[in-house]
């Protein structure tokens, strides 16, 4: 059955890469790629003159005069709160393999693949048992969690190979107790920061692990776990130091987060819904909570998902609790699932944040949430009483056709709910496409920008661009009829100034953001 459902998640991974929308962040990535900076890309289009769209080809696409130190340059100048690791790799990638959305997101299937043996190494290390391996590694080949970040060019499943990664590593080391092992764990964890900031979270979480089985005592393996991640930091202070003096540009690009809310339910009821999204996902969720929570097409579907996702987490943090002879490992789980989650709930329910509403940032914690099941599914199995047997199969069955009907699902769509706000780009740029020499106006936010990078690759040749300045005049060409703005922003600062200057917005409809402007 393991192996049927490895080939299974294989074909979903991989599976039309090239119809999915290639999205705001993807976009990003390419640009890292080409070399040039979100600076250069002002300087070239924001600047009120129409432009075509193809101008922003040479920044999705390799530049031959620009190398993996223009792509560095990117990361330092535009996007410094992202390490390089994973955009120096995709960067090699794309110069051997292509550049194009398909080819670039082939890497991310591959981590993603690579998941599957270092979950089960995560489960020998953890629970000493095959069998729980075996019952985990099913669970993670078809979870929608890992197919979604296999279908894009982010360094998610990187980062989410990485945490699994790390913690078999600790593990070994801490069994091994040889220079060699604690060699390795200390090379992964770097490498762990230099792919994604919140491995730091991951790394506090080992050494509270470290810190408890140790009774607290300053013992050889907690001194080689401190050298180990002393190590690991110190070859991180480059970056470190980048992120330091471009603080400012981070701060910036990450102002979304910024975002408050008011409703501690909707915080909750946002998070039992992206947690429901591990193992069963039709496009239920909205990733823009802030603006509008729990805002689903089918209520019902959505209701009777997630009551039965807390029915089913209800029961096993029970019997967790219950069996003595469960919890093996449950401390290990407890601190690497729970440290980044409960810290982000609690920032978000004291100051009214949205940090918790990012499906990305709970990787570790669904990781976690993987293992429990596993272990839990295992223990049933093959326990001594029936009902337990029964109870065992049922869940399994349960996680696994409910994960197998979502990647049937994500399969079918071009686009999904984590791709907000790129999600309606098809959309758009086919209402666009029906109109001769159609002109689009943008204003200079990064997500209307990030929009006009995403449609640069579906819109016709024919068709033309304008950007503003935010807060200018809107001046209208006179030898365009057709015009269109689009403004994606949350603020929508752009649309406002449009009709406090008195210009006609016609709706295109079913979709929003997207007028047809005329004098």
């Amino acid at each position: 059955m393991a192996i049927f459902l490895i080939v299974l998640g294989i074909f979903f991974r991989f599976y039309h890469l090239e119809n999915k929308i290639y999205w705001h962040d993807e976009t990003f990535t390419s640009m890292g790629i080409s070399g040039h900076t979100l600076a250069e890309l002002k300087q070239e289009i924001v600047n009120e003159q129409v432009t075509s769209f193809s101008t922003l080809d040479q920044y999705q696409y390799i530049n031959p005069d620009r190398g993996i130190d223009n792509t560095v340059r990117y990361l330092i100048e535009s996007d410094p709160h992202h390490p390089p690791f994973y955009y120096v790799l995709v960067r090699l990638w794309a110069q051997i393999f292509g550049d194009s959305p398909s080819e670039v997101r082939i890497l991310s299937a591959i981590f993603s693949l690579l998941i599957i043996p270092a979950f089960y190494w995560l489960c020998l290390e953890l629970f000493g048992s095959s069998l729980v391996g075996y019952v985990g590694i099913s669970l993670v080949a078809v979870s929608p969690l890992h197919i979604l970040f296999a279908e894009e060019a982010r360094q998610y499943s990187l980062w989410t190979l990485i945490c699994i990664l790390s913690s078999a590593a600790l593990l070994w080391a801490i069994r091994r107790e040889t220079f060699w092992s604690w060699s390795v764990y200390s090379l992964i964890l770097c490498l762990g920061f230099y792919t994604h900031l919140l491995t730091a979270l991951v790394a506090i979480a080992h050494g509270t692990y470290v810190a408890i089985k140790q009774s607290f005592r300053l013992t050889k393996t907690a001194l080689s776990y401190l050298c180990g991640t002393l190590v690991a930091s110190i070859l991180f202070l480059p970056w470190l130091l980048v992120l330091i003096g471009n603080v400012d540009t981070a701060v910036t690009q990450t102002s979304w987060l910024s975002s408050k809310f008011d409703n501690p339910f909707s915080l909750i009821l946002s998070f039992f819904n992206r947690t429901r999204a591990v193992f069963f996902d039709v496009n239920l969720a909205n990733d823009t909570p802030w603006i509008d929570f729990g805002t689903v097409d089918s209520p019902t579907l959505y209701i009777a998902a997630t009551a039965f996702s807390l029915f089913l987490l209800t029961y096993v943090v029970y019997f967790l609790f219950q069996e003595i002879s469960s919890r093996k490992g449950l401390l290990f789980i407890s601190l690497l699932g729970f440290f980044c989650t409960i810290l982000f709930l609690l920032y978000d329910l004291i100051f009214g944040g949205v940090i918790s509403s990012v499906f990305r940032y709970h990787l570790p914690f669904y990781v976690g949430l993987q293992l429990v099941f596993a272990s839990v599914i295992t223990l049933h199995i093959f326990s001594d009483q029936l009902w337990q047997q029964r109870m065992g199969i049922l869940i399994a069955s349960s996680l696994l056709i409910a994960s197998i009907i979502s990647d049937v699902s994500i399969m079918r769509n071009d686009s999904w709910w984590l791709n907000e706000p790129s999600h309606t780009s098809h959309e758009i740029s086919k209402a666009i496409n029906q109109f001769d020499s159609p002109l689009l106006i943008i204003d200079d936010n990064i997500i209307n920008l990030g929009a006009a990078l995403v449609l640069s690759h579906q819109l016709d040749s024919k068709t033309h661009l304008l950007s503003m300045h935010e807060g200018h005049s809107l001046e209208l060409p006179l030898e365009y009829t057709n015009i269109f703005l689009l403004d994606l922003s949350y603020s929508q600062n752009l649309f406002e100034q449009a009709r406090q200057e008195g210009y006609s917005l016609r709706p295109i409809y079913p979709l929003k953001r997207l007028w047809k402007i005329s004098a």
